[in-house]
């Protein structure tokens, strides 16, 4: 098993500075899979540092904490766990509020991860918590007292500082949604109607749909406005659907968004402007470079507004 380790605690308490002295002085690799405190990658991200410190690139998480997107979360960590190969990987483990599910998540990642080594800083519940396996060396520290704990209202003005920085160079990228896979938590895991199907939609009384897909019983639509009860049950009947799921198109615009090119890499972060299901345009804003090589575009969950802020995530399964 390749030598991996597992630093754990809350926030502020010294886990990313452990990480980067054993990346720089000892040439580990690291993964950094707090969302919401990344240095060297966008916010929103997991970012993967290589021996001495150097940038390996990151995974888009999509949100402000690791619970949101399990499966991102987990895809992260095979990813960091195969560019890092036999090398030694320390993998940052952030524990805010851990409730059961975020708990249940850790666990597993824990388990996935299978550490020769644990330290835990700032957190003395790590054995109940995080189950580590049978024969992992564990070891608790207290917080690290250089660190100066920064209010909620500070650690929001430096995440809207940063944000304002990642997009100062930004672009509009226009990418045809015929040549663009988007995904979300439920948005890209069904089978998309082609045009044929999606008049009949239309004809069934969703005359404004703007795109549709079927994802095991569940009909996931586009649609500006409200949709009339007996054409939604139409369509369910129509489609063979159990339940409907109806989004506005206005709901995408302000979401972060991961690009990732046709070699699996996650390139950049952006910002939807408009979805422009329709048209069949999808309007980015993003430091990529023209024209972006995105070919999957992964919605996120967190929402920003055009100077920055933070306005809130979407809901689970909203996208």
């Amino acid at each position: 098993m390749p030598p991996r380790l597992v630093i754990a605690g809350p926030s502020q308490v010294g886990k990313t500075r452990i990480a980067k002295r054993l990346c720089e002085q000892e040439g580990h690799w690291f993964l950094n899979l707090d969302p919401a405190r990344q240095d060297d990658a966008p916010i929103t991200c997991a970012g993967l540092l290589g021996p001495g410190g150097e940038r390996k690139g990151f995974r888009f998480l999509g949100s402000l904490r690791l619970v949101s997107d399990p499966i991102a979360a987990f895809a992260a960590v095979a990813w960091a766990h195969e560019e890092a190969a036999e090398e030694p990987l320390v993998c940052e483990l952030p524990i805010d509020r851990p409730g059961a599910v975020h708990a249940h998540l850790l666990r597993n990642l824990v388990t996935f991860l299978r550490p020769q080594r644990m330290i835990v800083v700032g957190y003395a519940e790590a054995e109940t918590a995080l189950h580590p396996p049978d024969g992992c060396e564990l070891e608790h520290r207290d917080p690290d007292e250089e660190c100066e704990a920064r209010t909620s209202p500070a650690v929001a003005a430096w995440r809207k500082a940063t944000w304002k920085s990642y997009f100062a160079r930004a672009e509009q990228h226009d990418l045809p949604l015929a040549r663009v896979r988007i995904s979300g938590a439920r948005h890209g895991s069904g089978a998309p109607l082609d045009e044929g199907d999606m008049q009949v939609l239309r004809d069934l009384g969703l005359p404004s749909a703007q795109y549709a897909e079927v994802i095991h019983g569940l009909l996931h639509v586009v649609i500006p406005g409200n949709a009339p009860g007996a054409a939604v049950t139409a369509a369910l009947d129509h489609f063979g659907c159990s339940d409907a799921h109806l989004v506005h198109p206005d709901t995408y615009r302000g979401l972060v968004c991961g690009l990732e090119d046709r070699l699996g890499r996650h390139f950049a972060v952006g910002r939807i402007i408009e979805a422009g299901f329709r048209a069949g345009v999808l309007k980015v804003l993003s430091p990529a470079e023209s024209p972006a090589p995105a070919a999957r575009v992964h919605l996120g969950r967190l929402r920003l507004d055009d100077d920055g802020n933070e306005i809130g995530e979407l809901r689970a399964w909203q996208v």
